[in-house]
């Protein structure tokens, strides 16, 4: 009996040690700094991390306008944050206007500003601007040769697609499936939602050497892309 028991386990044991080798048992890969606790690690990262978290869209009978709201993702401050403007003229303008002048008007503050508009070319103006709240309009009114048009905006961002926090942890995941280390902490990341609803999360190794890379995250699915280098 005491045989059949020693010989039952050493079976097993050969079974285990075949599957190990032959990789039938698969572990998910530890990086080689995997002293890292990877909670505070991305607790670190993500305190520092701007991403994308309002946008709003409008437009008149000349103009798109989309206003987008970037913030800190693990940051509980309300009104600190990153507002970029876009202003997209619908037509295409006989002639050169040398400046239009731009007011937006939200219930935490406004911003305006004169600012040059040549034929033909679509304007992103980033600018030190008051952070709305999520479920408010807002408007922009324009001012471009004789004519002045007012537009409302609201908030366009999908409810149904992950967090981008939840999209950072993915392609944290594939960074360590290439290099089999953790991103240094010098690095300096942003996330940005984009109008398929994908999150794009680039970052900059920060060596002065230039070029930065990329991972496209689904916002449905949380499937990664490949890792793309901007040169």
């Amino acid at each position: 009996m005491k045989k059949i028991i020693i010989l039952t386990i050493l079976i097993f044991t050969i079974i285990i040690l075949s599957n190990v080798i032959t990789g039938a048992i698969v572990t998910k890969l530890e990086p080689s700094n995997n002293n890292t606790d990877e909670k505070l690690y991305v607790q670190k990262v993500l305190k520092e991390t701007y991403a994308t978290e309002m946008i709003f869209k409008g437009e008149s009978n000349d103009w798109q306008a989309k206003y987008v709201v970037d913030k800190k993702v693990l940051s509980d401050e309300e009104n600190t944050g990153i507002a970029k403007l876009y202003l997209i003229p619908k037509i295409n303008y006989a002639e050169k206007m040398d400046q239009i002048w731009y007011h937006v008007k939200t219930t935490q503050g406004y911003t305006s500003a004169t600012t040059e508009l040549l034929e033909n070319n679509n304007i992103e103006l980033t600018e030190n601007s008051p952070i709305p709240l999520s479920d408010e309009s807002i408007v922009i009114t324009i001012v471009y040769g004789n004519k002045t048009e007012k537009i409302v905006l609201n908030n366009t961002f999908p409810e149904n697609i992950i967090s981008a926090d939840t999209a950072f942890k993915s392609t944290l995941d594939k960074y360590i499936e290439i290099y089999n280390q953790y991103p240094e902490l010098s690095h300096t990341f942003y996330i940005e939602l984009y109008d398929n609803n994908n999150w794009i999360i680039s970052y900059d190794d920060n060596d002065n050497i230039g070029g930065k890379a990329y991972i496209e995250v689904d916002g449905i699915t949380g499937e990664s892309s490949d890792m793309k280098i901007e040169e």
